[in-house]
């Protein structure tokens, strides 16, 4: 308890550290691979690092709802777990991620989450120099993929429970406590952790309508996720290219990209 409360009363200040590290390695970044200013400079306004007690790091749930929904939010919230072993090199990640969006957004074009994977993990390997960061092999990324499958899976079995459930028959305490057994369920596999107030819970449980609408936005979210790290094991595995192809390799296009590695295949 007292370490939590220690975490939270430090967590702005780490909070700002982790996005100056960030704007660092944008910056970094940005000169190795003849970066036009404007681009990494918006890739630094956009980019805010967070410190996190969820059991996974990643970029914040809200974020790619409101970016995959409505496209109506440009900033990049990315959450870094206090559990995390390797930070700086998701900080490296999120980097390469965000200069990605700052180049498709100048470029008028939409990337796909895989290519945001792929070029988040391009700018982690173009870093791979610095002292802080370490690298993950691509086992360890195919291994986060079939956890992320099996939450699908988890998370579908779910959906098709609590379709099954006559709401008129539950009390509200009932509810409560499915969702509960529901929550433990899906954050036991390591992927995702989903935190819904026992207020929001009630509105839901009064609606009368779908008992846990929620379950869908998690298994779209999961399966953005799925799609980063698909991105991830490619730029891994053809590292040797992307370290030859390191000058302007930020200004391609998804379509070049996808001619290049072939994205399709997987």
């Amino acid at each position: 308890m007292l370490r939590k409360i220690a975490f939270y009363f430090l967590k702005p200040l780490m909070d700002r550290a982790a996005t100056e590290k960030a704007r660092e390695y944008i910056d970094e970044l940005g000169r190795r691979t003849d970066l036009p200013s404007r681009l990494s400079e918006s890739a630094k306004k956009r980019l805010k690092i967070y410190l996190t007690f969820s059991p996974y790091s990643g970029e914040s749930t809200k974020s790619l709802i409101k970016r995959y929904l409505w496209d109506n939010d440009k900033r990049i919230r990315y959450e870094i777990s206090a559990f995390e072993q390797y930070k700086y090199s998701q900080i490296a990640f999120s980097t390469g991620m965000a200069i990605r969006r700052s180049v498709s957004d100048f470029y008028d074009f939409l990337d796909s989450p895989l290519i945001d994977g792929f070029f988040g993990e391009v700018g982690k390997l173009l870093l791979e120099d610095l002292p802080e960061i370490e690298l993950c092999s691509p086992k360890e990324y195919e291994k986060t993929l079939k956890v992320g499958e099996a939450t699908v899976r988890k998370i579908r079995e779910l959906k098709n429970f609590g379709e099954s459930l006559d709401g008129d028959s539950l009390t509200f305490e009932d509810y409560l406590e499915l969702y509960k057994k529901l929550e433990a369920e899906i954050s036991a596999l390591g992927f995702l952790q989903i935190e819904i107030s026992p207020k929001d819970l009630r509105k839901i449980y009064e609606s009368g309508k779908n008992l846990f609408p929620f379950l869908s936005y998690a298994e779209m979210i999961v399966e953005l996720e799925i799609e980063k790290e698909k991105g991830k094991i490619l730029a891994s595995k053809n590292k040797d290219k992307i370290l030859e192809r390191k000058k302007g390799l930020f200004q391609l296009h998804p379509k070049e990209v996808g001619k290049i590695f072939s994205l399709d295949s997987l």
